[in-house]
């Protein structure tokens, strides 16, 4: 499932009709461990996603700010040395990187990207929870409410 930005989202796989927990005799159901351990795995995948687009958003954002930055304040040293042609590279390329940077803003969204990873695991963890409690809680897999609480968590 992809997001609004073209990103891969967990695919939750749709609970059928007569679902009964993975004792049925067809050979392509899956047991309800398999499908919560699967949402689990999916779940930390995509926290992951989001950890790893954070960190280039981070990368992003200080890509031309750095040397527009330290080419800026090498700048003065430079002139008060006497390097004038240095002083108008370095000018030059401080002014080009603050152009592009204005142009093309990047790594504005460092902080979505890490606040939707930490409710994600939030997530993966309050679904492993409930999962862990429904399995002590109902032993047998054919019992109802087990079936119904694994709907629940899903």
């Amino acid at each position: 499932m992809r997001d609004l930005f073209g990103k891969m989202g967990p695919d939750l796989a749709p609970i059928r009709e007569g679902w009964d927990g993975g004792s049925s005799s067809i050979s392509d159901q899956r047991s309800d461990e398999e499908i919560v351990k699967e949402h689990l795995s999916d779940l930390a995948k995509w926290a992951l996603d989001n950890n790893r687009d954070a960190r280039n958003d981070a990368i992003r954002y200080w890509l031309f700010k750095f040397p527009a930055i330290v080419c800026a304040a090498s700048t003065a040293a430079l002139e008060s040395f006497g390097y004038g042609s240095a002083v108008s590279i370095f000018g030059v390329i401080a002014t080009i990187c603050i152009a592009i940077d204005a142009a093309f803003p990047g790594g504005l969204l460092h902080n979505t990207h890490r606040q939707a990873a930490n409710e994600i695991s939030l997530l993966r963890d309050k679904v492993k929870i409930e999962w862990d409690s429904t399995v002590i809680q109902y032993r047998d897999v054919k019992v109802p409410e087990r079936i119904a609480a694994v709907q629940a968590i899903l």
